[in-house]
Parts: structure tokens; sequence; C-alpha cells
């Protein structure tokens, strides 16, 4: 069974699939014809955070940049809030599980 359908097996038919991180991370964008694009969104410059929803972790391709040398997974929003930017620093905000999508977004 596929992630997606082990949850609809317990009910789950929709579950609010949005990442966030404070950090410096490229992504690329999937077009229709399904092309990664050339063109990097680049989220350094958002000191305060990085908020991607479902559709677009579903079409885009992550790229860690060279500068980030440690990664911190929190899963209280109101310590992820209160962590400071650090160019060195990937923080994501894991929200109690990961769902299928972005896990699929973060193992890219």
């Amino acid at each position: 069974m596929s992630d997606d359908e082990i949850l609809a097996a317990h009910g789950i038919l929709s579950y609010s699939q949005t990442l966030e991180w404070k950090g410096a991370v490229e992504y690329c964008l999937i077009n229709q014809n399904g092309i990664v694009s050339e063109e990097k969104i680049d989220t350094s410059a958002n000191y305060y955070g990085t908020v991607l929803n479902a559709q677009t972790l579903e079409h885009a391709r992550p790229i860690l940049k060279n500068s980030v040398e440690k990664i911190i997974v929190i899963e209280n929003k109101a310590n992820y809030e209160s962590m400071e930017y650090n160019p060195k620093i990937l923080y994501i905000f894991c929200h109690g599980y990961f769902s299928p999508k972005e896990v699929r977004f973060c193992k890219c």
C-alpha cells in the first residue's frame, strides 16, 4: 500500500499537507508537461520562513544549498517560530508527523 492508501484506510482522506521551513533551500517547479524548470526559487531570503502548499509540494524539486551545515526538525510551533534565522541551519516544522507529500518532497 502507498502512504496515501494507508491514510485512506484509516479514514484520513485529506490532510493538511504543507511544509514550513526557515533556511537556505532552492527548489524548481515542474510544469504541466512534466518538465523541471531551470529557474531556481531561493528561500534563503525568507528570514521568517517559507510555506509550501500541497499543490506546490507535488510540483517542486528541492535543492539544499551547500551553506546548510545542520538540519533541525521542530514539532512545536512556538519553538519553531522563536528560532532565529541562521543561514547555516535549516529549521523544518513538522507539526507532529510528515504527510506523504512532505516526505516525497524531502526525499528528492
